[in-house]
């Protein structure tokens, strides 16, 4: 939706007649054209590219909140502590075979032995989380949040803390 929006500023924000040909014939005409066409279309993909930008942000920050709400208590600061060798960190994932996002994309929403699938569509019930589930955008800005902070060995500073 924040793309939309964006967009719709941008078309309005842009230079009079950027959306439409000059009404004046002449042998200039095309230049004008093209130009203003040329404006329009990077104000457009200027607005774009800035929600993006602010939507890559704020997702980072949802999905550091919702690891703290759904995943920290096993897995705080990349551990695990149900399971000592199947941590978040990247040797661990790489050796158990959740390297890539599609994997942990469906170990986040259908669970997988000891832990509890998060997605809406989880089944059976017993294999799910007994808390509110997260639809596939969230479970997807998980695991990207998961393969981020594993690729930077989920340092201090950066990860997060038991406070």
């Amino acid at each position: 939706t924040y793309w939309l929006t964006a967009a719709a500023v941008a078309v309005v924000a842009a230079p009079a007649g950027a959306l439409q040909r000059p009404l004046a014939p002449g042998p200039g005409r095309g230049v004008v054209e093209r130009d203003a066409g040329r404006r329009a279309a990077a104000a457009l993909a200027a607005a774009i590219a800035a929600t993006l930008v602010v939507a890559d942000v704020a997702s980072a920050a949802d999905a550091r909140e919702l690891f703290e709400a759904n995943c920290a208590a096993c897995h705080l600061g990349g551990g695990n502590v149900v399971a000592r060798r199947k941590t978040l960190f990247a040797a661990d994932l790489r050796a158990n075979g959740y390297d890539d996002v599609e994997t942990l994309v469906a170990v986040i929403a259908e669970g997988k032995g000891a832990m509890p699938g998060y997605g809406t569509a989880c089944a059976p019930r017993q294999a799910c989380t007994f808390g509110p589930r997260l639809d596939d955008d969230e479970v997807r800005a998980l695991a990207f949040f998961v393969r981020e902070r594993a690729a930077a060995s989920w340092a201090a500073e950066d990860s997060v803390s038991d406070s």
